[in-house]
């Protein structure tokens, strides 16, 4: 009886430890004012959980406007078949994952520059908003910036 309490425990005890891992992760969904680290214009990224557990931003709106007010394209994109999709509803990062406090792994799209480049990044210190660097091949070799929350 004694061995079945004690596994009981132990399950419970991976469970309590596997759903704050989760929650941690999860931290970071939500939607986040974002300024271009490669030009002035400003963007609303919304992040959700993929599922497969990794973590992907799609543009909600964008300040970046053509000249009658419409949206703007994804004119600068090395593969011209893409060159006439919107930047709203673009999937700009994808394959974010979590591990030991931290996101990484994941690659971020720039239609700025038309370039994609590695991401990574972790909760600020606030709880709210996530400190993030955008690199090429080496995290030295890249920008900082901070994804401010702007829902809840």
């Amino acid at each position: 009886m004694r061995k079945i309490k004690n596994l009981l425990l132990f399950f419970i005890a991976l469970s309590a430890a596997t759903t704050l891992h989760a929650q941690q992760a999860d931290a970071i969904v939500g939607t986040y004012s974002v300024t271009s680290p490669n030009s002035d214009n400003k963007a609303k990224i919304q992040v959700f959980r993929a599922k497969n557990g990794t973590y992907f931003g799609k543009y909600t709106w964008t300040s970046a406007k053509n000249a009658d007010g419409s949206p703007v394209l994804d004119l600068n994109n090395q593969d011209k078949s893409k060159r006439n999709r919107p930047i709203i509803g673009l999937v700009t990062f994808w394959n974010l994952t979590f591990k030991d406090g931290e996101y990484i792994g994941g690659s971020i799209y720039d239609p700025v520059s038309g370039k994609t480049y590695s991401i990574k990044g972790k909760m600020a210190s606030n709880g709210r908003d996530v400190e993030v660097r955008y690199y090429w091949k080496r995290p030295a070799l890249g920008k900082d910036a901070i994804w401010k929350r702007i829902d809840h």
